[in-house]
């Protein structure tokens, strides 16, 4: 089994970090599967409508965070 392309799913986690993309109905929609369910650190269950709704619905403001991740890691489920 090839190994997967962690840059390219760094490439899309990346983008979601861009306001006007994570706020996108059209790109994120196509990004996450119909079947996606997300897992909240609280406990809380998110599927793919959920957080369409979620991401659509944050709010605009004058000043954006800049969002930084890194230590990125994969393990194939299947």
């Amino acid at each position: 089994m090839p190994e997967p392309d962690i840059a390219f799913f760094r490439s899309l986690e990346q983008n979601l970090h861009c306001p006007d993309i994570r706020r996108s109905r059209d790109v994120v929609g196509q990004w996450l599967a119909d079947d996606f369910i997300e897992f909240g650190s609280f406990g809380s269950v998110y599927d793919k409508p959920a957080i369409l709704d979620a991401l659509a619905k944050e709010p605009v403001s004058g000043f954006e965070p800049t969002i930084e991740s890194d230590d990125f890691a994969m393990q194939v489920l299947f």
